[in-house]
């Protein structure tokens, strides 16, 4: 998935660099960044605390605690 994510993500700043500054890569640099992206963001959380948790805290709704009235 993060692979998907940072090719797309450099596909569009791709597209944003073309549109705006008249500026175009290869499709080879696209994908090489993209690539390098992914790579560093694999290294950062091997070696940091990981920046999305692994763990998913399930939560429910729970019906509010009934209010005696006087």
């Amino acid at each position: 998935m993060a692979n998907l994510m940072t090719t797309m993500w450099n596909c569009w700043n791709n597209r944003n660099n073309f549109i705006f500054r008249g500026k175009e890569k290869e499709v080879q640099v696209i994908w090489d960044r993209a690539s390098t992206l992914s790579q560093d963001f694999r290294i950062c959380n091997l070696m940091n605390e990981p920046l999305l948790s692994p763990n998913l805290a399930v939560k429910k709704w729970e019906k509010p605690p009934r209010v005696l009235q006087k």
